[in-house]
């Protein structure tokens, strides 16, 4: 049996790996992104941007929990993520309390007589609720510690925001009793990613969250095409 050169081997096995992969570009991003073909992708569940002209690129993933049984053993993504966007940086995204304070949720959160402002006594950050008018709660990294407590600095920036489980309306049917759904909004240097998890705290720990995004990134990272 002839082997094939080392170069020609090489070629062949990329081609073939390419062709078990569905293709994603991300606007910005200098490469293409080479999702296996094993249930990460489902296109109708989670966003994926409108084919229209000017509209960013990008695509969405799922977590282990979709793919086959036989393929969860080998998947590397963290056992409590659920799944993410990968978007352009682009896209304008708002996490400042100056930029956010006027849209719909966050005013009438803010407006609301009744509403909670705590400081999380293990991450330090300010924790804004009000269940009378949203199921979530939002986290805020404060940018100046000694501010009211009981006041958004313009400065602060979302962090997170989460709900009991039961009330997560993008938990995919993961979690249980006692658990959160959250979600969470990050910008990395070529791209940027929305994604949803499962904490067993109410509020997730800057440890935990930092790990996720290590995590999550270093995946997308390693689904880039081969140039």
């Amino acid at each position: 049996m002839r082997i094939p050169p080392k170069p020609l081997l090489l070629t062949v096995i990329l081609l073939a790996s390419c062709s078990e992969a569905d293709r994603f570009s991300v606007d910005g991003v200098d490469s293409e992104f080479c999702v296996p073909k094993k249930g990460y992708i489902s296109p109708g569940v989670w966003f994926v941007p409108e084919d229209e002209p000017g509209t960013p690129s990008g695509f969405s993933f799922g977590g282990c929990h979709r793919l086959a049984q036989q393929d969860q053993a080998e998947c590397t993504l963290p056992r409590e993520f659920i799944s993410a966007d990968v978007e352009s940086l682009s896209v304008k995204r708002n996490v400042a309390w100056s930029e956010l304070k006027d849209a719909a949720v966050f005013a009438a959160v803010a407006a609301d007589p009744t509403a909670q402002y705590s400081i999380d006594p293990s991450t330090q950050m300010l924790v804004v609720s009000s269940k009378s008018v949203w199921d979530e709660w939002f986290v805020w990294r404060r940018y100046d510690p000694s501010y009211p407590n009981k006041q958004l600095n313009d400065r602060d920036r979302l962090v997170v925001s989460c709900t009991e489980i039961e009330n997560f309306v993008r938990s995919a049917g993961l979690g249980k009793a006692g658990e959160y759904g959250c979600s969470r909004y990050i910008r990395g240097n070529a791209y940027a990613l929305e994604y949803r998890f499962i904490s067993k705290a109410p509020v997730p720990n800057e440890h935990q969250l930092m790990q996720l995004d290590s995590r999550l990134f270093d995946q997308v990272d390693r689904w880039r095409c081969p140039k």
